[in-house]
């Protein structure tokens, strides 16, 4: 790669020796999309971009549930009007959006379309954003004119914000701190026929569960949302499943208020394996995950009778006698008494 350019091809000015920082260090640190940044030096005062970052080989924050997340600055720019656009990568998405928001400490009006625009990480178009209110993942009016290439962060969902800095002290909003309450990926959820019955945000076990298998394992290359095909369906347990969700949205008094038996609020900033994802979202819903006749099935720990069950080796030697008589003409009734050795009260 030629001096000067980052992964993702912008033209920096800086040389490639010099280190990238890693995404999670300063402003942006988090759940986010693997990417690193740079302030640029004074010998590069006259240019209006002021950070950039980019990562190759990292891992994409996965967030299931809700989660504080920082997320990874892309890209900091002067804008001619004084503002600062700032690109923010939090995720692989489609994820459902923010709660709320902080700058600097501040609460920010996520529906202040002219300050805030959310990017759910879908897969990317190559139009311009002409309505900023609804969802979408075009090229973000926030993207600085003429700055090459326009990326639309595919698959990726980024916060683009469009903010002042403070006249009286420039030099303490040169970083700016963002971070903020996020609702994670939409999950597909289904009956027990296996028949998709909802494509939305849910913190349900079974359904986050489900999701990670078909992201990671059933369907990685799919499309956001793709339908699942017969073969892909037939790996499913559906009925496992479904019987999972009902027991974890059960409702249960504690302390006077109703809360759901079990919830997921998991957000994977660093590379994990697929057993290590879904071990900790199985605990998350008191369950174990089985393969069973080439179905991935998973079952809940719940309550269960006490039972006593003996063997051979719970019995003591020579404790058990047998008589040889006929007993034909006998009641069908055997009685049993036992010492228990180890008392010493001998019985």
């Amino acid at each position: 790669m030629p001096q000067g350019e980052t992964g993702v091809g912008f033209q920096l000015g800086w040389e490639w020796s010099q280190p990238l920082l890693g995404g999670g260090e300063g402003p942006g640190e988090g759940v986010g999309g693997g990417f690193g940044r740079r302030f640029l030096g004074r010998k590069n005062k006259a240019k209006t971009l002021e950070l950039l970052g980019s990562g190759l080989g990292s891992a994409v924050g996965l967030v299931y549930g809700r989660a504080l997340l920082g997320g990874n600055v892309v890209l900091q720019h002067k804008n001619a009007d004084k503002t600062v656009s700032i690109l923010i990568a939090l995720g692989e998405g489609e994820m459902e959006g923010p709660e709320v928001v902080w700058v600097n400490g501040a609460r920010l009006n996520t529906g202040n379309t002219a300050k805030y625009h959310f990017h759910p990480g879908l897969d990317g178009e190559i139009f311009k954003e002409t309505d900023p209110a609804t969802r979408n993942q075009k090229l973000c009016s926030f993207f600085p004119d003429g700055f090459r290439p326009r990326l639309t962060f595919s698959r990726t969902a980024y916060a683009a914000l469009n903010l002042p800095r403070d006249k009286k002290n420039p030099k303490k909003t040169r970083e700016f701190e963002v971070f903020g309450v996020y609702r994670g990926l939409r999950v597909r959820q289904f009956d027990n026929a296996g028949n998709q019955t909802a494509y939305a945000w849910s913190a349900n076990p079974a359904w986050c569960c489900l999701d990670l298998l078909i992201r990671r394992y059933l369907k990685p290359h799919g499309a956001v949302n793709e339908a699942l095909t017969s073969a892909e369906k037939a790996r499913i347990d559906f009925q496992a499943f479904k019987d999972w969700a009902d027991f974890c949205d059960a409702t249960l008094t504690i302390n006077g208020e109703s809360v759901k038996r079990a919830e997921c609020h998991v957000a994977f900033g660093e590379e994990a394996d697929l057993l290590r994802a879904l071990e900790l979202i199985l605990v998350a819903g008191r369950a174990y995950l089985l393969e069973r006749n080439g179905k991935l099935a998973p079952y809940a720990d719940t309550s269960r009778a006490s039972v006593l069950t003996l063997d051979a080796d719970d019995l003591a030697a020579d404790s058990l006698q047998l008589s040889q008589r006929p007993v034909r003409d006998l009641p069908n009734l055997a009685r049993f008494t036992y010492r228990d050795l180890d008392s010493g009260r001998g019985l």
